[in-house]
């Protein structure tokens, strides 16, 4: 995939993010879809922290090709971390800033630099086009899956008043 059609994809996922999220009210944003299951503050929690993580990644395969990249338990940052408490505020903040910032570097970047690799503990080799796809497709997810809770939860409540 070329670089300017991956990278028009990853910004996009700062104003989708602040879309689906907009105008919820707590009682929605807090509610789980099932026992043991995130909610959506937790969901743009994960997805902040996600996208720290991989702008980090993205700077280490850059600056120090081969490098590392380790990786995360997703359930315990969101532990540690009391994603449960997280205002959805600073979740949507971090991430317009860091994707934003990220962006504006990786446009920067000569066409070699996008087929620099760094090794992955888990997965091996991945070069930074296939990085910037990923955390692309992470947010991409993740979002879709806030908008079906959204329907979801919006249907019950329509539900509920008929």
């Amino acid at each position: 995939m070329q670089p300017n059609v991956i990278l028009d994809r990853f910004e996009s996922g700062i104003p989708a993010l602040e879309l689906v999220l907009n105008g919820l009210p707590p009682e929605v944003i807090d509610r789980a879809p099932a026992p043991g299951k995130w909610n959506m503050r937790q969901i743009a929690a994960h997805v902040a922290d996600a996208e720290v993580l991989g702008a980090t990644r993205m700077r280490f395969l850059v600056a120090e090709p081969q490098k590392v990249l380790n990786t995360w338990d997703q359930d315990r940052w969101a532990s540690a971390l009391n994603y449960r408490d997280q205002p959805v505020e600073h979740s949507l903040e971090l991430f317009r800033v860091v994707r934003s910032a990220t962006a504006a570097m990786l446009r920067r970047l000569t066409p070699e630099c996008w087929e620099r690799e760094a090794v992955h503990e888990q997965t091996g080799n991945v070069c930074l086009s296939e990085l910037v796809k990923h955390y692309t497709d992470h947010a991409e997810h993740h979002i879709r899956q806030i908008a079906e809770l959204r329907v979801r939860f919006a249907t019950a409540a329509l539900a509920r008043r008929g």
